[in-house]
């Protein structure tokens, strides 16, 4: 059974699942599959500036917020880091330093984040550092 679900879709392995179940009706079996979701080394959180009541209001959607996270995954995926997430968030209510970006778990949070500097990020993330530079500092 194992072999046949290796490599599978989600839909695929139903569809293995409910094949070996029909062909032996009698047998009495109990299937587990547990989907696992990898947790990423780095989640990037870009502020989206939405607000309570659903709209984006604030200053980082204003600075073009939207377009830097597609930016973002496309510099992710051409990069080919596997270990790198992108998310967009409601407010993050740091308006003054916006664009906001958060790299979760290490707790950095970056500011005034344009494409350039959202690549000076993930150039420090695949060298192991921190764009220093772009810190918010408490």
């Amino acid at each position: 059974m194992c072999e046949l679900l290796f490599g599978k879709g989600l839909y695929e392995a139903t569809e293995v699942l409910a094949g070996f179940q029909s062909s032996q009706p009698n047998r009495k079996s109990r299937i587990e599959i547990q989907f696992i979701m990898s947790t990423p080394e780095h989640h990037l959180f870009v502020c989206g500036s939405f607000r309570a009541n659903g709209s984006p209001a604030g200053a980082c959607v204003k600075k073009s917020s939207l377009a830097l996270v597609q930016h973002l995954q496309e510099e992710v995926d051409s990069r080919s880091l596997g270990g790198v997430m992108v998310s967009m968030t409601g407010c993050l209510n740091c308006c003054v330093n916006g664009p906001v970006m958060v790299d979760y778990p290490s707790g950095n949070w970056y500011k005034g984040v344009t494409e350039d500097i959202a690549d000076e990020i993930l150039d420090a993330i695949e060298n192991g550092t921190v764009a220093e530079a772009h810190l918010i500092r408490g």
